[in-house]
């Protein structure tokens, strides 16, 4: 008897054990370079999206991109390109900080096959470039709308929780380095 109990005792501590391993393994925080990794993924499951442009037009995303910007490894880059229904195309290049991120929100404007958009405004400005053949436009802006497949909430929320994910891991990185400006 006392045989069984002891063995039945070892079986329930071996399985908290691990329990809490998987639980500890799931809460797990991805780094920031994983964390632009899973927003790139993201950004590419929405190629091929159709958006309306204007009344005349639409266009369809193709060739995502999401990573660290070269010339500025603070910085992001979001790009795509739009091939509007009159066969021209342009492509479009966010650059960004993302320890500016301010709010992360869903668009009330909704595709039609299923995808959605959600709202990244940042407190201060970015470039947005427009490349149209070879004429480069710069402007600046404090928001970008960022394409993901509809699904149920958990998807915004996920999605959301990577950019404020990576606006802390951004903050984080300069709080590190002491020459930060």
């Amino acid at each position: 008897m006392k045989k069984s109990i002891s063995l039945n005792f070892i079986k329930i501590i071996t399985a908290l054990f691990l329990l809490i391993a998987v639980n500890e393994k799931s809460s797990a925080q991805l780094t920031y370079s994983e964390t632009i990794t899973y927003l790139e993924n993201i950004a590419k499951n929405t190629e091929n999206l159709t958006k309306k442009y204007d009344e005349k037009f639409t266009y369809r995303i193709t060739k995502t991109k999401f990573g660290t910007y070269k010339t500025d490894p603070k910085k992001v880059l979001f790009e795509y390109t739009r091939e509007f229904s009159d066969n021209t195309t342009d492509v479009i290049q966010f650059i960004f900080n993302p320890k500016y991120i301010e709010s992360f929100t869903k668009d009330t404007e909704t595709s039609t096959n299923g995808y959605n958009f959600a709202t990244v405004r940042l407190s201060g400005n970015f470039v947005l470039k427009v490349v149209k053949q070879s004429d480069v436009k710069d402007y600046t802006q404090n928001t970008f709308s960022f394409p993901y497949i509809s699904g149920d909430n958990l998807v915004f929320e996920r999605l959301k929780a990577a950019f404020l994910s990576l606006k802390s891991k951004s903050l984080a990185q300069d709080t590190l380095d002491p020459f930060a400006n």
